[in-house]
């Protein structure tokens, strides 16, 4: 009997935000995922949040993401006879995004006791 080896998908994870208009204070925030050892697949969007600014609830914005990549990851994937796993190679975020997920003061912000 011949073995068969799992794949890795390997995915970056990418979260920013942006103003939707000019003219007012809604924001959009995606998170958007790319498969990584893939030359031919596209991002695509796992979740998004629209408001005015940013997600204040860090908990709120990541849980719906999370809880798929966690029960991605626990669960056996196979397809035409091919087992599959998860990993996240990378988060792709500019600063303010970056701030968001760490949960710490962006370099243009300041804290006040």
């Amino acid at each position: 009997m011949i073995k068969k080896e799992s794949i890795v998908i390997e995915i970056q994870v990418n979260v920013d935000g942006t103003q939707i208009f000019k003219t007012n204070s809604i924001d959009l925030w995606p998170i958007i995922v790319r498969v990584m050892n893939s030359l031919d697949a596209l991002p695509f969007v796992i979740s998004v949040f629209v408001g005015k600014g940013k997600p204040t609830n860090l908990e709120e914005y990541l849980r719906p993401f999370l809880e798929e990549l966690v029960a991605l990851q626990s669960k056996v994937l196979k397809f035409k006879g091919l087992t599959y796993s998860i990993e996240i190679s990378s988060f792709v975020c500019d600063a303010p995004a970056r701030a968001i997920l760490k949960v710490i003061t962006a370099h243009t912000e300041y804290f006040v006791y």
